[in-house]
């Protein structure tokens, strides 16, 4: 399997002006929380009084929170919110804190892992979006999800079980995930063909997770071969017309 580099994130403009360089390309994953801070995952080491790396999450004055999510041992490279305030890691990781997590887990809202949330991912999880029924859609470069074949996409349930839908696969890593209005799903990355059509780098699924044949903007010109450095209010993917994927 290809190993894909993690790719940082676009930062909020005033995390952005605070942190240097070195520090900003290594936060590859930024969400906002509730209480007005953030919490960011990547391959950064100690931060600013907080002993553990990888995952840190900053109070609405941007210093470390008093209270920290469990340490992880590998690269956060995605982090999702759910709809009842857990959080979605995914990444480079074997445990989050004393628990063994391959590649996916789950935090309750106080920051605790989730022991009855564990699909196990074989490769690396590079994008995380939830969908309005609670369940989750995995992408990155990997080839199976608790043991069910599943190439760069998968879905899995609030509990942790592999969806039967979006068993379509693309044949290169997927990191940029976008759920639309209406249902549909954007998927952006290495690929050329998808779910067995020829699709350049980006392609959009139906709510039960079918390639639609109509939508096919080819990304060859305008989406890199590398991970796609943008945040979930990216304009690249919202460039596009929604019925016939022309720009």
């Amino acid at each position: 399997m290809t190993v894909v580099p993690p790719r940082p994130c676009i930062l909020p403009a005033r995390l952005h002006a605070r942190l240097d360089a070195r520090v900003r390309d290594a936060v590859y994953a930024c969400v906002a929380m509730p209480d007005g801070g953030h919490l960011l995952g990547g391959r950064f080491g100690a931060w600013a009084g907080v002993a553990q790396a990888w995952l840190v999450r900053l109070g609405a004055d941007d210093r470390p929170h008093r209270h920290q999510p469990a340490a992880v041992d590998g690269a956060v490279c995605a982090i999702a919110l759910d709809a009842v305030g857990g959080v979605l890691l995914g990444g480079l990781f074997t445990h989050v804190g004393d628990t063994p997590r391959a590649g996916l887990a789950r935090l309750h809202a106080d920051g605790t892992v989730d022991s009855a949330f564990d699909p196990r991912v074989e490769g690396t999880v590079l994008a995380l979006a939830t969908l309005p029924d609670g369940s989750t859609l995995v992408g990155g470069a990997f080839t199976h999800v608790d043991g069910h074949a599943r190439h760069n996409l998968a879905c899995v349930s609030a509990e942790g079980r592999v969806d039967a839908r979006f068993a379509v696969g693309a044949d290169a890593w997927i990191d940029r995930i976008t759920v639309q209005r209406e249902g549909q799903v954007i998927v952006a990355g290495g690929f050329a063909s998808f779910g067995g059509l020829p699709r350049e780098r980006i392609a959009r699924l139906d709510r039960h997770g079918r390639v639609e044949s109509l939508f096919d903007p080819n990304g060859r010109a305008w989406i890199p071969r590398r991970p796609l450095r943008s945040s979930p209010a990216s304009p690249v993917l919202h460039r596009i017309d929604r019925r016939e994927g022309t720009r």
